[in-house]
């Protein structure tokens, strides 16, 4: 998991890339802004700051990575490792779900624990993940599955 010094250092990175996001970045006195790191922490921070070097690396090889990223957007690059999916089994794990692009109703997520490695609650279920009223992770029609 990265801590809040691999995020601001994530954020340097990014801004030799990207001069603008860097002037966002920037409190007054040229640090860099904490409530910044604070949140792309909250939304990233269950990766390793590798992974996150590396995710940020396949982004900008990119033909969209004109603009800086996003904290969201290091949630949908995803490693070049084989695709292997794991069962649910163990109740303290944390999980998320990753939206593709479009799915602007956030219908139809997939499920990743915190070392990126995606997960099912049944081998046969072949619908979608989403969050219910109660932020719970629920299949298709409902029934809580993580």
């Amino acid at each position: 998991m990265a801590n809040l010094n691999e995020i601001g250092d994530l954020l340097e990175k990014i801004a030799i890339h990207y001069p603008a996001f860097g002037k966002q970045i920037q409190a007054k006195d040229g640090s860099l802004r904490k409530d910044v790191c604070e949140e792309w922490q909250r939304i990233i921070g269950y990766l390793s700051y590798e992974d996150l070097i590396e995710r940020f690396d396949r982004y900008m090889e990119q033909d969209d990575s004109h603009k800086a990223p996003l904290a969201m957007d290091f949630r949908k690059v995803r490693s070049s490792a084989k695709k292997e999916y794991f069962h649910y089994s163990d109740p303290d794990r944390v999980y998320h779900l990753v939206f593709p692009p479009g799915d602007e109703e956030h219908r139809r997520g997939r499920v990743f624990d915190e070392e990126d490695r995606e997960y099912m609650h049944d081998p046969l279920y072949e619908g979608h993940y989403h969050y219910n009223k109660m932020g719970q992770i629920v299949t298709d029609d409902g029934l809580i599955a993580f």
